[in-house]
């Protein structure tokens, strides 16, 4: 999970590696994202994973500032990047992904859970 800021230092890293109890290849899964003034909050099939709030020390963004993005693929990594993105073994096999149902819903009347 990770979020941007308008820190174009990046003193403070948002990145984090939840780990699955499950092999996500296997069948699809619901993610969920909301995003409040409050706080970020991430769901795997309607399982809060991760929250992060808003702090003055560093302050989730504000959508006038950064828009959301949904980001889904496959980063087939080298071995000096493993320990952050996984390890990734060539193989004579297309590697494909499959998404299906993304959508948007504005406001607070979201449902996570079903």
């Amino acid at each position: 999970m990770n979020y941007w800021t308008n820190d174009d230092n990046y003193t403070n890293d948002h990145a984090r590696i939840i780990f699955l109890d499950f092999d996500a290849s296997e069948d699809f899964h619901r993610y969920g994202i909301k995003w409040t003034k409050h706080a970020i909050q991430w769901f795997i099939d309607g399982k809060l994973v991760f929250k992060v709030k808003n702090t003055s020390s560093d302050p989730i963004p504000k959508s006038s500032d950064s828009p959301l993005r949904i980001m889904a693929n496959i980063w087939a990594t080298d071995s000096e990047i493993s320990g952050w993105a996984g390890e990734f073994e060539q193989s004579s096999v297309p590697i494909t992904a499959e998404y299906r149902n993304i959508r948007y819903i504005k406001g607070g009347r979201c449902n996570l859970k079903g």
